[in-house]
């Protein structure tokens, strides 16, 4: 006779999936990995790797959408980020490089060098 099925809460998983939780994170306190992905593939018909992007883009969208609705109901610090990571508002503007930037730095520093050495020939050149 064999012993029965342990319990699994499967709202839970759903929601560990939405979170992001990969199967080891779900699974880890309870059970093995074969049971677990047996078992889901049995309740859902499809591979835990399969449904689990889906949740995650599900969960994603469930931040985004909260964000905007606290954004929307008054929370000016919600509402100030948002600004900045969807519309760049805020945000220190990059310094633009020239491709050449460690060209002219090398060039930069070669010129300085080349002046410290015309000054120091210059007190050598007094002293004798």
């Amino acid at each position: 006779m064999s012993r029965p099925l342990k319990e699994i809460n499967w709202d839970l998983v759903l929601k560990k999936m939405e979170a992001g939780c990969s199967a080891r994170e779900i699974y880890g306190s309870w059970g093995d990995s074969d049971t677990f992905y047996r078992r889901f593939k049995q309740k859902f018909g499809k591979r835990f790797e399969d449904y689990a992007a889906n949740l995650r883009e599900v969960g994603i969208g469930n931040v985004r959408y909260g964000q905007y609705v606290k954004a929307m109901q008054g929370n000016n610090h919600m509402l100030a980020l948002l600004g900045k990571e969807w519309l760049g508002q805020g945000k220190e503007e990059e310094i633009k490089k020239s491709p050449f930037e460690d060209i002219i730095e090398l060039r930069h520093e070669n010129m300085m060098l080349k002046a410290e050495l015309q000054e120091i020939k210059g007190r050598l050149d007094g002293r004798e």
